[in-house]
């Protein structure tokens, strides 16, 4: 009998060994970064009033340092890229299991669009699941995931590396020697902005504001989404007292604007509020010159008016203590100071970008009164703000200019973006090049020979006569600057603006 318990206690032991490695060779292999760091990081918190719930929508977004200074509050962000409306679902089960907040903060940007696919969504998807640590609350969060996306039925999923991650990491013996992984070995880490990002590179763009979305019509969304939103409406009646949805400020489309209108009917039918900050740019007081990085997201600028926005509803509408003062959250000035260390680097950075683009914009624009002078002309418009579109038809002076473009050429096609080749071509295509410039992503079209063509955001330029066509696009201000016609004659070449 005694060597028969002997055995046993022998298996268990082993077994319990065999799980530890386990678990604790999952947590080293997996990739590091800073939605794992979030993930992590809202399990060292306590006493968090405000769990905000969402992606990179959320987490460029809301400022926890900002309204811990500015209104007591303590917040987090439970927020990775790209999420998804089930990893949406997934995040506000796991905040309960760590947190007891006083309100929910649930971003809709996932709700609007197309279901996707698991493939397809599988980075998103990961950058939850594979944060999380091994538990019998992230089975359930994972086999919801992937019922959202029928994936049980889909021969081409990989359905057991979702649920034991190790499987598809376990090659990643590199990461055995990288310090991040190792801060991450108990999948335990302190996310040192509370779930913010602080955007470095690129942090600006110059947006068009939107004009024309403000309706009240409505559109449908797609019925996966709209499942997975009311099971999440579900959910929050039956667990959580106070959540409020929200939509942070983008360049916002009429259709995004109408899916935003149904989802508030939906939100409210479920006894929930939904705040669409797309409604209240001036309120806010947005400026689309100065406030974004991209058309998706807002930078620092952009983040502490809505930040301040959204924490003004708050504190008007939500019962949110007032914790400034208590000794027991005095780490959290010690945190603000931390984080408006690295806001005003970021700062820096936005302000620098902002001079340069307006520096490259007034000169691009006096590219139209250089009339003597092709190579000043040539070494203004190479510039990392602009980009070039180059074309010929029939011969090619022999002069010099910046795009890898001579004499002994006669059918080119030349992009650049600065001094980096975006495409080039040294023959007539049989069917036009096409692509996108600008941070508005204006479309394009170009060929040569004669089958020349030159399109910009709708826009044909004359391209009848021989020569070489440039024309110059400014990426920031997201308009042609200037177009110019180089062509032989005995002299060797002449030039001249065609716009």
């Amino acid at each position: 009998m005694k060597n028969i318990i002997k055995k046993v206690m022998n298996l268990l032991v082993f077994t319990a060994l065999l799980g530890w490695v386990f678990v604790n060779a999952t947590y080293l292999f997996r990739n590091c970064g800073y939605d794992r760091a979030h993930v992590n990081g809202i399990r060292n918190e306590e006493n968090i009033d405000v769990v905000c719930v969402g992606g990179s929508s959320t987490f460029v977004y809301w400022e926890p340092y900002l309204a811990w200074k500015e209104y007591g509050m303590t917040s987090y962000n439970l927020a990775t890229n790209s999420a998804v409306p089930p990893v949406i679902s997934g995040y506000t089960r796991y905040m309960l299991e760590t947190q007891e907040p006083d309100l929910a903060v649930i971003d809709v940007r996932s709700y609007v669009g197309g279901a996707g696919t698991v493939s397809g969504d599988e980075g998103p998807i990961r950058n939850m699941t594979d944060s999380l640590p091994l538990s019998g609350g992230r089975f359930r969060i994972v086999t919801e995931i992937l019922n959202y996306y029928d994936a049980f039925a889909d021969e081409d999923a990989d359905i057991a590396s979702f649920y034991f991650d190790i499987a598809k990491y376990h090659g990643n013996y590199e990461r055995l020697g990288l310090e991040d992984n190792w801060e991450h070995k108990d999948n335990d880490y302190v996310c040192e902005f509370k779930g913010f990002e602080f955007i470095e590179d690129p942090c600006h763009s110059i947006i068009q504001e939107p004009k024309g979305y403000r309706t009240k019509e409505k559109m449908e969304l797609d019925p996966v989404k709209e499942t997975s939103l009311r099971e999440l409406l579900e959910y929050l009646n039956e667990n959580v007292q106070n959540a409020l949805f929200v939509a942070g400020p983008i360049p916002i489309t009429r259709e995004t604007e109408m899916q935003y209108n149904m989802i508030g009917d939906i939100v409210s039918s479920y006894g929930y509020e939904f705040l669409n900050a797309n409604d209240h740019y001036r309120e806010m007081g947005i400026d689309f010159a100065t406030d974004f990085y991209n058309a998706g997201h807002v930078n620092v600028y952009g983040a502490q008016k809505y930040t301040r926005f959204v924490a003004d509803h708050i504190k008007g509408n939500y019962s949110v203590p007032d914790h400034r003062g208590d000794k027991d959250y005095e780490e959290w000035d010690d945190h603000y100071l931390s984080a408006k260390k690295r806001e005003r680097k970021v700062k820096r950075l936005i302000n620098q970008q902002i001079v340069d683009k307006k520096r490259a914009n007034k000169a691009g624009r006096g590219l139209g009164k250089i009339e003597d002078d092709l190579m000043k002309w040539c070494s203004t418009a190479s510039d990392e703000n602009y980009t070039v579109l180059a074309l010929s038809k029939g011969g090619i002076p022999d002069i010099y200019t910046p795009w890898n473009i001579s004499g002994e050429d006669r059918e080119v096609i030349r992009i650049y973006s600065g001094n980096a080749a975006v495409y080039e071509s040294d023959t007539v295509l049989d069917s036009p090049y096409k692509g996108a410039a600008g941070s508005d992503s204006k479309e394009y079209s170009i060929n040569c020979g004669m089958k020349s063509e030159l399109i910009v955001d709708g826009r044909r330029y004359k391209t009848e006569k021989e020569g070489m066509y440039v024309l110059v696009f400014d990426n920031n201000y997201n308009q042609v600057l200037d177009v110019v016609r180089i062509y032989g004659n005995e002299d060797g070449y002449e030039w001249e603006h065609v716009i």
